[in-house]
């Protein structure tokens, strides 16, 4: 275990300097096959450019997390190094279900096929791509920076949580402005979870707002995946080829 959980620096676990010494540590020891994340929050972002990564990219390791994670997922994914989106150490009593495929992902055993939940907003259509994706908002903080992928042929994961309905739409409108939108292969649409509106209602379902900014596109949209920040979030290898398999209602996600 980390020595920074438990402790405090105002909004966070340490320091900076503190954090990133911890995380550069698990990175470079070579008796540490697998790093998963206590928790989310913030704070990533203000660390990931004082990690050296050279050493972890000679011997990967699997790096498991999500939520403010997202950052650090997308970095590794940006050096052509696979990791997971999935349960932290904190959410690991919420779903056993989730735990399992987690454990069946780490452990190389093969995990059956996700189906997604009915949802009649779907657009049908197959694709096969790499997976990248989580958090919405860490996904566009992460435009123009070094932990920014290339979003060419990618099967896009999304998720967020306790966002203003028109933050989400800012969001969207961004991706789409970056070009992002444009590469894609497929899209899948997870936990939107304790949305927001202000006084004035935003009038739109996630749905909505999701296939209005994706209207251009030809690429399938599953929604209704048990990915982010609900009890169920079933872990993604981001970077790792994926079919997706999108009926009218219901769709498929598998591992290849």
């Amino acid at each position: 275990m980390g020595k920074t959980l438990g402790t405090a620096y105002h909004n966070f676990s340490a320091t900076d300097s503190e954090r990133a010494a911890e995380l550069q540590a698990f990175l470079d020891n070579p008796d540490i096959h697998c790093i998963i994340a206590a928790r989310g929050g913030y704070g990533i972002s203000r660390i990931i450019d004082k990690i050296e990564f050279s050493t972890f990219s000679k011997k990967p390791k699997w790096i498991v997390g999500f939520s403010d994670i997202t950052a650090l997922l997308s970095h590794i994914n940006a050096l052509s190094i696979a990791a997971i989106h999935g349960p932290m150490v904190k959410t690991m009593s919420f779903d056993t279900k989730s735990n399992g495929y987690l454990k069946n992902l780490l452990f190389g055993q093969k995990t059956k096929a996700y189906q997604t939940q009915s949802n009649k907003s779907n657009k049908p259509g197959k694709a096969i791509g790499q997976a990248t994706g989580g958090n919405l908002c860490l996904i566009n903080h992460c435009l123009g920076s070094g932990s920014e992928i290339d979003f060419k042929d990618k099967i896009l994961f999304i998720e967020d949580i306790s966002e203003y309905y028109y933050g989400i739409d800012r969001y969207l409108v961004q991706l789409k402005r970056a070009g992002v939108f444009a590469k894609l292969a497929g899209l899948v649409v997870g936990d939107f979870s304790e949305l927001k509106n202000q006084d004035i209602a935003f009038g739109k379902k996630i749905e909505e707002v999701v296939l209005e900014h994706c209207s251009d596109y030809s690429f399938p949209i599953a929604f209704g995946f048990n990915f982010g920040h609900e009890k169920q979030n079933f872990p993604i290898v981001m970077g790792a080829e994926l079919a997706l398999n999108v009926e009218a209602r219901k769709a498929s996600i598998t591992h290849l």
